[in-house]
């Protein structure tokens, strides 16, 4: 769940940067080395997961637009190779996508608009979520399938009806739908 974070981040930063947000960007590349690494950090290494903090740095640091492409790209592969080493079961893959979806609940005001950046991270979020649904479609279990099948139609419900990302002012939200898809994904990760 943590390096999907880091891959949220990067991918709204990413986003931001293509439509030309390049005041939202330098903090979606610099979020991830700040707070979301610190917390991972030795489990990686005791794991054997190279040093990612070197390649986020270099992300960071910025430069033209085929630096940062490369850099960026730099950390999606590095993120990849610590995903393989860590070599999780689908099962972890399905507690990663329900722990994801609960983060991203987490950043909804339910008692009125939703900030852009709260909005756009939670946004992230559930489609770095989705992108993990897909690889366990492939499992020879028929519990993870058909839970996987169930999350991603889930998640696609609820990404489908939100807002453009690129929002300039806070966003007003549903909270129920989202809460559900929470309390779905729960349950299906917690049922295998």
């Amino acid at each position: 769940a943590g390096l999907a974070r880091i891959e949220s981040e990067l991918q709204l930063g990413n986003l931001l940067l293509q439509l030309g947000q390049a005041d939202a960007v330098s903090s979606d590349f610099a979020d991830p080395r700040a707070e979301t690494l610190p917390g991972i950090k030795d489990g990686l290494a005791a794991a054997g997961v190279a040093d990612l903090e070197p390649l986020l740095q270099a992300l960071e640091a910025g430069g033209d637009a085929a630096t940062v492409t490369a850099n960026y790209q730099k950390v999606i592969t590095g993120l990849a190779v610590a995903r393989s080493t860590l070599n999780p079961s689908n099962h972890d893959l399905l507690l990663s996508v329900a722990a994801q979806t609960t983060a991203a609940v987490a950043l909804i005001n339910a008692s009125g608009p939703t900030e852009v950046r709260a909005y756009q991270d939670a946004w992230s979020m559930l489609m770095i979520a989705r992108g993990q649904v897909d690889q366990l479609l492939g499992d020879a279990d028929p519990a993870i399938v058909q839970a996987a099948t169930e999350m991603g139609r889930d998640l696609d419900d609820v990404i489908l009806s939100l807002p453009d990302p690129a929002v300039t002012e806070p966003v007003e939200l549903d909270l129920a739908p989202i809460q559900a898809l929470e309390a779905k994904m729960e349950g299906l990760a917690g049922a295998i």
